[in-house]
């Protein structure tokens, strides 16, 4: 009897490691966001590298948040849209992506945007780091916006 399974195959890109400017546990790292405004949306890019190889297939968050912390509007999803599971990721590997979310008719101005991983189900965030290892408030990266 033949028995069917379904895998995934991963086609990585080449290893191209760098110095993350942010820590995400002891398996993903983040450079420097790149934040802007184009019209009404705003784009976040995002420079991932793997730092080490996981069976765990971390979902990304992107929350513009109030000036009172209120969440305004998010973005949740696996890498690339769900399209690139963390699990497939190799060590070293850099995975670059832009998250663009809709701030037309936002109750209020936003005032930041709040980046990081988690596990699914259970919503657990990776513990999150700056480059020189001091821990971030709520396991979250927090960047000043403006509105457009």
């Amino acid at each position: 009897e033949v028995v069917p399974y379904v895998g995934r195959i991963a086609i990585n890109n080449p290893a191209a490691p760098f110095a993350p400017d942010y820590r995400f546990g002891e398996v993903i790292g983040l450079a420097e966001p790149s934040i802007s405004w184009k019209g009404d949306a705003l784009s976040v890019c995002l420079r991932w590298v793997s730092l080490a190889v996981t069976e765990t297939d971390y979902h990304l968050f992107v929350h513009i948040l109030s000036a009172g912390g209120d969440l305004l509007t998010q973005y949740d999803a696996e890498p690339r849209e769900g399209r690139y599971p963390t699990s497939g990721w190799s060590s070293g590997e850099v995975v670059e992506e832009c998250i663009t979310l809709d701030g037309a008719g936002l109750s209020e101005p936003p005032q930041r945007v709040s980046i990081g991983l988690y596990r699914w189900p259970d919503g657990e965030r990776l513990p999150a780091a700056d480059a020189q290892g001091t821990r971030l408030e709520n396991d979250s990266l927090y960047i000043e916006i403006h509105a457009p």
